[in-house]
């Protein structure tokens, strides 16, 4: 389960270089007096390579949007969200203690979550807060279905 998040979280900062060295590229081709057409070659290859690294990560996303959207959940449930467990790049997951086949056990969400301002999943919105859960058995995770 957390290899795919590793790669998604990789695919992130390759992007996210690409971004940053790209001003730098055209800044120092200019500065060495560079033809119009050189920057033009700098930009079109920098655009070839970002398409490269962001289609297979759209196809990626896509692939699990379409898994998730078969997902059967089970033992679905109201609990608090208390323990929190810390990921890569300031991501969060929820430990949660479930009854599962009248067993108590220990499951954990994806690292969806970030304290970051711009995530999509504030963990201060959703931590000390009840929430409706469900057990998804293939991937042994909770999905939080709503909070309470």
């Amino acid at each position: 389960m957390n290899d795919l998040y590793e790669k998604y979280y990789k695919n992130g900062i390759i992007i996210s270089t690409c971004l940053l060295f790209t001003p730098l590229i055209l800044l120092i081709s200019v500065l060495f007096g560079s033809s119009f057409e050189l920057i033009l070659i700098v930009i079109a290859i920098f655009f070839g390579t970002f398409a490269l690294i962001l289609v297979p990560t759209i196809i990626y996303k896509i692939s699990k949007y379409m898994q998730y959207k078969k997902v059967v959940l089970t033992d679905i449930q109201v609990i608090r969200l208390e323990k929190v467990i810390t990921g890569l790049a300031r991501t969060f997951a929820f430990e949660v203690e479930m009854k599962i086949d009248n067993k108590v056990r220990k499951v954990s969400t994806k690292y969806i979550f970030s304290s970051s301002i711009l995530s999509f999943f504030s963990l201060e919105d959703y931590s000390m807060k009840n929430a409706e859960v469900g057990y998804y058995q293939d991937t042994n995770e909770v999905v939080i279905i709503r909070l309470v």
